[in-house]
């Protein structure tokens, strides 16, 4: 009655999702705002990537904006743009875990974050003027 069939085309395979794994802001000034752009990319060929959650933990020194709501989908060769934010509120070596988690390939993907937050106060020096003795700018 009924012959059995093959399918004949591309088997759908989780998607990698692509992008750096570390991201360094550099120094800048206690209470001062820095912000970059992480892009992560789906480079699979036929699988979307549903983004679930982004989290930060460690310093709270660093923020993010996600471009969507969650959860939201990445489509095969297409990039997301998620803007982190850098404002340390003192002086020293901040460092963070940021973790999308994802359906893709190996269902998170971390990037490290640090930077240093550097004083922004000026020092002042002394200066003592002195009288000398028999001195006298007139002549």
């Amino acid at each position: 009655m009924f012959s059995h069939t093959k399918p004949n085309g591309t088997p759908l395979s989780q998607s990698p999702l692509n992008g750096i794994s570390i991201l360094s802001f550099g120094s800048i000034a206690e209470n001062s705002e820095r912000s970059k752009t992480l892009t992560f990319t789906n480079t699979g060929n036929n699988k979307g990537i549903l983004i679930s959650s982004i989290t930060i933990s460690g310093s709270n020194s660093f923020s993010y904006k996600a471009p969507h709501s969650f959860p939201f989908t990445v489509s095969p060769g297409k990039s997301i743009a998620v803007i982190v934010k850098f404002k340390p509120s003192s002086t020293g070596t901040k460092k963070a875990n940021l973790v999308v988690s994802h359906s893709g390939q190996t269902g998170s993907k971390t990037v490290l974050l640090s930077g240093t937050g550097t004083s922004n106060r000026v020092n002042s020096i002394p200066i003592v003027i002195a009288k000398t003795a028999g001195y006298s700018s007139s002549k």
